[in-house]
This record gives C-alpha cells, sequence and structure tokens, in this order.
C-alpha cells in the first residue's frame, strides 16, 4: 500500500514496499507484535553477525543476515505483526500482510535483512538499504512474548550502525495515526520530513560523523 487514501493496485509491489514497510515496529511501549501466528523453530547454520554496540537484551539469542531461505519464518512474523498496525491505520492492504512467499524471498536476496533468533526461533526483524544519500529503514518487528525488552531499539542500533559509507542520514516512515511509532523516533532523535504521502508520516535523522 502506497498510502493509506491511494488505490494500492495503482503501484507495484516494489513501491507499495518502498511505501509501507518500514519505520512502523514498535519497541517497550511502542513496537509492532505479532501473535497471530507461531513460526516453526528451525536449526539454521548460518553464522551470526558481530553486535559489538551493546549487548542483546535477551541472553542467548543471535543476530544475522537473513537469506531467501528463511522466507517461510519471515512471512509469518510479518503477518502477525502488522495487524495492529493496520487496523491502527484503517487498511489491511499493506505489503507486510499480501506479500507472497515469493515476493518476501525475493527482497530477502536483495536487501540487507536481519533477524533476531533464539533457540531456532525468528523473534525480531530489522532490514535497511541505501536509496541515495539515505540509509532507509524499515520491516522492524518483534514477537509479542517478548516486548518489553526494548528489543526493538536494539534492533534499531544495530541497523543504523550498518548503514552505508556513502549515507548522510537515515530514514523510515510509519502511519500518520501510528502515535507511539512516532513518539519512539522522535526519542531517537528523527525528526519529521517536509515531504508526505497521504496516511504516511516521513522521519529522518543525520548520521553523524564516524
Amino acid at each position: 500500500m502506497a498510502s493509506i487514501c491511494q488505490s494500492p493496485h495503482n503501484l507495484p509491489t516494489t513501491q507499495l514496499d518502498r511505501h509501507w514497510d518500514g519505520g512502523d515496529g514498535r519497541s517497550a511501549g511502542g513496537l509492532r507484535t505479532c501473535g497471530a501466528l507461531t513460526p516453526v523453530r528451525t536449526v539454521r547454520t548460518v553464522p551470526s553477525v558481530s553486535t559489538t554496540l551493546t549487548p542483546c537484551p535477551i541472553p542467548g539469542a543471535e543476530l544475522r543476515r537473513l537469506t531467501p531461505a528463511d522466507a517461510g519464518q519471515v512471512t509469518v512474523l510479518q503477518r502477525g505483526c502488522w495487524v495492529e498496525e493496520a487496523f491502527a491505520n484503517g487498511t489491511m492492504n499493506i505489503p507486510p500482510l499480501t506479500e507472497t512467499l515469493e515476493e518476501v524471498a525475493a527482497w530477502l536476496g536483495t536487501t540487507e535483512a536481519f533477524g533476531l533468533w533464539l533457540d531456532g526461533r525468528l523473534i525480531g526483524l530489522i532490514r535497511g538499504s541505501r536509496a541515495g544519500d539515505a540509509w532507509e529503514i524499515g520491516r522492524i518487528g518483534v514477537v509479542p512474548d517478548l516486548r518489553g525488552h526494548h528489543l526493538g531499539w536494539w534492533l534499531m542500533d544495530q541497523i543504523e550502525a550498518r548503514a552505508d559509507a556513502a549515507c548522510t542520514r537515515y530514514e523510515l516512515f510509519t502511519g500518520a495515526k501510528s502515535a507511539r511509532n512516532i513518539s519512539l523516533y522522535e526519542r531517537r532523535g528523527y525528526v519529521r520530513m517536509p515531504q508526505t504521502r497521504p496516511g504516511l508520516v516521513y522521519l529522518e535523522k543525520r548520521i553523524q560523523p564516524r
């Protein structure tokens, strides 16, 4: 869905994805939660990635790069996580709820997406990609039984630290009625951008020199 007021059938999936996929997750007090479906636990051999900023709030959880082979778990996570946001903003027709398994596998193969795993279960998700001078952040989701552990905030720390060296700012968006999400991002230093689409709020934050 490109916006709440615009028909989703007028845009291809890639455009819909760009305008309703990210920056609308919720962390403690504002974390997107999942609950309708339970992922099947799997054993994967993909190595975890470095998380040298701060330890994960959940002992034993590992962050690793997601691949197309994770499409099943990611699809289940999304279907459960985005329902609450859809109700809040008055539409169920948004990519995280409508994407097919094949579409999820496709963007997992081209986007820098990370999953947080605990005992073979996908418990968190986030992704980032470069668009010009911006590092676009999206698909922030955490399972409901682990809310309150600040995992959403921690995942944002991880993806911000992985911004492309050529980027000068972070960018994300959320539903215009997602007050808790907007509050979360503003607490992280994000400010609203002048360009907007109906039903969405875009925010950005300058990347500090490293």
